[in-house]
């Protein structure tokens, strides 16, 4: 390893989400309308790494990602995660990406600059939509994930994907269906909610599991994901008819 690599694999290390902050501030310089911190992993117990950093400026061009594509590569071997965006774009988007619009309205802070996504909105219908799709796909791949698994294994870190993506589309359905929101909403809440409130006459056992997975307090190896598997596919088509039946108790228009 040269002496550069070195000093860069230190760099990365030590970096933390404040130094991200004020380093794209001062790269950026007035074209920074915001930064926000966003998402709710570490809440929920993801340990996916030391978060998301949602970066809003007046317009995204070629002039601008070469300011910041360097250090952005740095943000990312630091396991923090850069996203950049145009506030026009993002308020303007709830309908197309709800769930997305939700995580930001409920989750996201403001780390730097004015708060301008104060105007989001999250369009209801369109959520459900997002949410009962989602859902489908999760049953969709987990299926073929399963059935792959002589080609592939059990492909651990894709189930746990899986399992986080649904505790947060679990949101996205307890507020469609007019249930309030745990507070604050760790996997262990949310899921929780979700059984009580809309499917309390399901076999508890595979929430545990769900939640015991989803929250890393379960280490898995290829003899647990069997169980895993099984708890998913007994808690899918729940979820699945619950957020399918509330399409016939919108009003149309």
């Amino acid at each position: 390893m040269s002496a550069a690599d070195s000093k860069r694999d230190s760099f990365d290390q030590d970096l933390t989400q404040r130094d991200a902050v004020e380093r794209l501030a001062s790269l950026l310089g007035p074209r920074c309308e915001a930064i926000y911190g966003v998402g709710a992993e570490d809440s929920r117990g993801s340990r996916s790494g030391r978060g998301r950093l949602l970066v809003i400026v007046d317009r995204i061009d070629r002039v601008l990602l070469d300011r910041i594509v360097g250090f952005v590569a740095r943000c990312q071997a630091s396991t923090i995660k850069v996203r950049l965006d145009t506030a026009d774009a993002l308020l303007r988007s709830t309908d197309t990406f709800p769930a997305y619009a939700l995580d930001l309205k409920e989750h996201r802070r403001l780390l730097h600059g004015r708060d301008v996504l104060l105007d989001l909105q999250v369009d209801l219908h369109h959520l459900r939509l997002h949410v009962e799709h989602n859902i489908r796909g999760i049953h969709r791949d987990l299926v073929a994930n399963y059935l792959d698994q002589d080609i592939r294994g059990w492909q651990i870190p894709e189930l746990r994907r899986m399992a986080r993506k649904l505790v947060y589309l679990m949101e996205g359905l307890l507020m469609c269906s007019g249930c309030p929101l745990p507070v604050p909403p760790t996997t262990k809440a949310l899921i929780e909610a979700v059984h009580a409130r809309l499917l309390p006459n399901t076999n508890g056992e595979i929430w545990n599991i769900l939640h015991a997975f989803a929250s890393n307090e379960r280490t898995l190896g290829p003899d647990g994901a069997p169980e895993v598997y099984a708890s998913l596919f007994e808690a899918l088509p729940e979820l699945i008819d619950v957020v399918d039946r509330m399409a016939s108790n919108e009003t149309p228009g």
